[in-house]
Parts: structure tokens; C-alpha cells; sequence
């Protein structure tokens, strides 16, 4: 009795409180769309996506391992899927997307704004531009390493859906997604049969209305992502992206005086720098030596391992603890012979 007394007390509150939360995260998302927050990975509302609104076949742009796993989720649903791949460190063409839309056989693309595994930052007002042309063409862009760290406009790109977990640049633990769903959106998963469950868009709607969440949500990250939202908006958005691109272009000045940097795209990813291994050091030996100093940063992911070098700048750090890493790194580059 007391377990139930102390459940019904708090619900009414905590109701508010993810209201509040899907406000704030319109404010984020910069858009008038609906905002929920789901219980899972990024790559559950990926699935989620690819569930309620591919209904004849999607088109899957490639620039990375992350933009990749979306093609892949899609397959693995049963979905019609084609990938367009560009080479590794190049960003997606927006001219080739509008060749492959023209034949009218998508009726959903997916795109990455900020791929991880390359640090390429793709141009979505671009792309966007391209899509809407295309009434039928649901958007579907992961934000999910950009949303807090750089310039995410949900209504100025006309995305049907984005989504960012809470692990990046929101500067929270892992186990929470955000998302925002444009109306055209609802009415493609009104008209999908097989939109699965714990991912139906529409019972997000449905108890969204209520401040609630499908299935059992996690209290104390939603909690925190309250308070995290209340701190983000107190810096500004500006000041946030302006915080990260000042953390990018002090790690890039200074470890560009040794490696490259990776990608071949007009734009990089604020939230990290990517750098080519031209020395061909040992990336792992490296990455060890700085862990020993208390500091962590990436080596290449997935088949870029030992051929780059990935250093993260995101969420609430700041350019003085920036500082302090670089002072480590190179301590570790000099023990390990790689720099005066």
C-alpha cells in the first residue's frame, strides 16, 4: 500500500515535469513539432523511424559507420532500402540526392547531420531543400551528435523526424532518446499496419498528450535531462555552439601541427576533431598513454582504426579543460618519441 500511495503521489508531478521536458526540447530542436523522449538508445527511435515511416523504400546516405547502421536497421526490418555511399571523409551531394529522389522510387531518406566515425558535418539545409521538392519523401536526420553543439533547425530544414540521444552534446548518460515529429510524420504511421510497438509513434502521441511515456521510463535520467535542458537554455544556444566551435578550432590548430585532419568535406563537426594517421604511429599505444594521464580520446572507429584518431570536444566541457588535455596528449606524444 505504501508502494502504491508513494506511485500515485509522484506521477502528477513527474507529468509535469516531461511536459516541461518536451517544451524545452522544442526550444532545442528549434521547431513547433511535437518532442518526446523515449526510453532507449539512439538506435531505437532509428528503428522507430525506419518502422512508421518507410512505407515503399528508403534512401539511406552513407558517409560513415553511423550513417551505415541506419541502411543497416532498415534491411534487418524488411524494409526497401538502397544506400548512397560517398568515400569515407566526404560528405553527402545533395545533387546526387535529388538524382536518385527524381525516380520516385523513396518515399524516406535518412541522413546523418554529424557522422562520428568521420567527422564530417553534413549540410542539411541543402539536402532539405532537395527533399521538400519531394512531397511524398519523409526526412529523417540523426542528430544525435550535433543537437547542443551545433546549429540544429528542425522547421527551417522541413525534417519529418530527428533524434538525438542524450550521451553527446547534452552532456547526459546513455538510456534516453529525444525526439521531434513533424504531423506529416503521424499521418505515414497512421497509414503503416506493422509499425511495431515499443516504437509506435502514435502511442507517443497519445501519452505524450498526458506527459507520459510508453513503457517503463527511466525517472532518474529523466530528471536529469529536466535540469540538463534548464542549463543548456541558460547558456544559450549560441553560446553553446559558439563553446564548441571555439573547443574544435584550439584542438585542430594545435594537433594539426602533427596529423591532418581527416575529413574532405567544406564543413567538420564541431563536437570532434577527426585526424589522419599519416605518421603511421600507434594509434592504441597512444590512446593508452593518455588513459595512463587520466584522459581519454578515440581511436579510428571501425575500419579507420589506426588510420585516425578521433578527440571529442562536446557537451559541458570547456576550453580549459581542452587545455589540460592537450597538455597531457603531447606529454604522451613526446614519451612515445612522436613530437619534440
Amino acid at each position: 500500500t505504501g508502494k502504491l500511495q508513494l506511485r500515485t503521489s509522484i506521477m502528477p508531478e513527474i507529468s509535469a515535469i516531461t511536459l516541461e521536458i518536451f517544451g524545452d526540447l522544442r526550444k532545442l530542436y528549434r521547431t513547433r513539432n511535437e518532442c518526446y523522449v523515449a526510453t532507449c538508445s539512439s538506435t531505437g527511435v532509428m528503428e522507430g523511424a525506419i518502422r512508421n515511416l518507410v512505407k515503399k523504400k528508403v534512401l539511406c546516405t552513407v558517409c560513415g559507420s553511423f550513417s551505415e547502421l541506419e541502411y543497416k536497421v532498415a534491411t534487418k526490418n524488411g524494409k526497401a532500402a538502397e544506400a548512397y555511399v560517398v568515400p569515407s571523409g566526404h560528405e553527402i551531394d545533395p545533387d546526387e540526392v535529388d538524382r536518385r529522389l527524381s525516380t520516385g522510387a523513396f518515399d524516406a531518406i535518412t541522413v546523418v547531420h554529424s557522422e562520428t566515425s568521420t567527422g564530417v558535418l553534413n549540410d542539411i539545409d541543402a539536402i532539405a531543400k532537395v527533399v521538400r521538392k519531394y512531397d511524398n519523401v519523409m526526412l529523417i536526420v540523426d542528430v544525435v551528435s550535433s543537437l547542443g553543439g551545433a546549429p540544429v533547425d528542425v522547421d527551417a530544414w522541413g525534417a519529418d523526424l530527428a533524434f538525438a540521444g542524450t550521451q553527446k552534446c547534452l552532456a547526459m548518460p546513455p538510456g534516453l532518446c529525444t525526439f521531434a515529429i513533424s504531423e506529416r510524420a503521424f499521418r505515414r504511421a497512421e497509414s503503416i499496419s506493422d509499425r511495431g510497438h515499443y516504437f509506435d509513434f502514435l502511442s507517443y502521441r497519445k501519452m505524450g498528450e498526458k506527459g507520459q511515456i510508453p513503457a517503463t521510463t527511466a525517472i532518474s535520467l529523466l530528471l536529469g535531462l529536466h535540469m540538463q535542458l534548464k542549463r543548456i537554455l541558460a547558456e544559450t544556444l549560441e553560446g553553446r555552439w559558439a563553446r564548441h566551435a571555439a573547443m574544435a578550432q584550439e584542438v585542430r590548430s594545435r594537433v594539426g601541427e602533427y596529423f591532418p585532419l581527416f575529413p574532405k568535406s567544406k564543413a567538420m563537426t564541431p563536437s570532434e576533431s577527426v585526424f589522419a594517421n599519416d605518421r603511421n604511429i600507434s594509434v592504441s599505444a597512444l590512446v593508452d598513454a593518455v588513459k595512463k594521464k587520466g584522459k581519454l580520446f578515440g581511436n579510428g572507429y571501425g575500419d579507420l582504426k589506426e588510420k585516425t584518431l578521433r578527440i571529442g570536444h562536446m557537451g559541458d566541457i570547456r576550453i580549459e579543460h581542452v587545455h589540460r588535455f592537450l597538455q597531457l596528449f603531447f606529454d604522451a606524444m613526446r614519451e612515445l618519441g612522436h613530437a619534440k
